[in-house]
């Protein structure tokens, strides 16, 4: 479980702010927060027990997929275990009747029941601790995608206008791995289709702000000479440009398998990794932070990234916190993490970075800050980053 500890002086020092009158803010966010990532639906042929624990069985697999963010985690030993405890897991479920036709186990076709099951979070959590793979939250980097696709008709970018089956595709893929996507509206804004094709990702970018995404991604899919379809994917995030080169042999399989690696892409950036990989303390001395609410509001946010082990205030002088935080993972993803939703805004100056070759971070000597007990002046401390609170 996730520990905080605060020295009580804080509180009391924050809990005066108040009563004297101080105004609290709210907070905005661009990264989007993904609605019911722990529920999935299955089409089945009965409403049987039998029936209903093996498409939970099923569903727990992709749901660990989806709170990991990638596909390697159902390579770990000891997933078969926790695939046949699935029940186990579900605290609600449901079914809905169907137009559709599936096979029952005789082999006939039947009517399909529609089959909704909702995982408990915490157990998820538990196993995926337990099989040592990474955790992704919900809090997640909207992503637009523009696709040009070469067909019989020439090219053209596909949108719910141009293919609303193929935009289709795309939207269940990216539901399927929890991938937020932004879906342009008819009419809205939309980048030339020769910087799409031509992977001009710069051009894309500005032809994109309006949508104001995390991340812009540019496909180009065509026809393979020896039959079946090629695409060319970039991934462009702001930090980076990552490409990717699908192929099938139909252009649905080339926009799953496309939106899948850009979804373990940015998995790899910002989900947080098992305990083996564990990092810490790393420090942050934090500005902004005035009020009890102020610090309500900053603990809640930190505690609820994945990659937060534990978090400690070492020290406060007037609205400056001193923090130490245990990782799960590495500190350049706490940066990725932090440059998402702007909550806590790294200062020009000083990098969150840690030099990967020789596990050393680059360190900043704070003097004079009291430390929560005392008025006295207390002697250095090596922080990591210098970051601020944005009210």
């Amino acid at each position: 479980m996730l520990k905080s500890a605060v020295p009580l002086l804080f509180r009391c020092t924050m809990a005066c702010l108040l009563m004297a009158g101080t105004l609290s803010f709210s907070l905005t966010a661009s990264a989007e927060q993904v609605d019911h990532l722990y529920r999935l639906s299955a089409l089945v042929s009965d409403t049987g027990e039998a029936t209903r624990q093996a498409a939970a069985r099923d569903m727990l697999a992709r749901l660990l997929v989806r709170v990991s963010g990638t596909e390697r985690t159902l390579e770990r030993d000891g997933l078969e275990t926790r695939l046949d405890e699935a029940e186990r897991w579900v605290t609600q479920f449901r079914y809905e009747s169907t137009n559709a036709l599936i096979k029952n186990a005789n082999g006939a076709q039947t009517l399909a029941q529609r089959l909704t099951l909702e995982f408990d979070p915490a157990g998820v959590t538990s196993i995926l601790r337990d099989l040592k793979a990474p955790i992704w939250g919900d809090n997640r980097p909207a992503v637009l995608i523009w696709a040009a696709l070469e067909g019989k008709q020439g090219r053209y970018l596909i949108s719910d206008e141009t293919n609303p089956a193929l935009q289709k595709v795309l939207q269940r893929e990216a539901h399927e791995r929890g991938l937020p996507m932004v879906v342009p509206g008819s009419g809205k804004p939309r980048p030339a289709l020769s910087d799409v094709w031509g992977q001009f990702a710069d051009q894309v970018q500005r032809s994109s702000s309006s949508y104001h995404p995390d991340a812009v991604v540019l496909a180009r899919i065509q026809p393979r000479s020896g039959g079946g379809w090629q695409g060319r994917w970039t991934l462009a995030t702001g930090m980076d440009q990552i490409v990717f080169t699908p192929s099938g042999q139909n252009i649905g399989q080339v926009l799953r398998t496309g939106v899948d690696m850009v979804t373990e892409a940015l998995a790899d950036r910002y989900a947080a990794r098992s305990v083996d990989t564990q990092q810490g303390p790393f420090k942050m001395l934090v500005s902004g932070v005035t009020t009890l609410e102020d610090y309500a509001q900053f603990e809640q946010y930190l505690t609820s990234l994945a990659m937060v082990d534990r978090l400690n205030i070492e020290r406060v002088n007037g609205g400056r916190l001193l923090v130490s935080v245990n990782l799960r993972g590495q500190a350049d993803q706490l940066k990725a993490n932090l440059k998402l939703d702007g909550r806590l805004k790294r200062e020009p100056f000083l990098s969150l970075s840690r030099n990967e070759s020789s596990q050393t971070s680059t360190r900043y000597s704070v003097v004079g800050d009291g430390d929560g007990t005392s008025g006295g002046a207390s002697a250095p401390v090596a922080v990591d980053a210098y970051v601020q609170w944005q009210h």
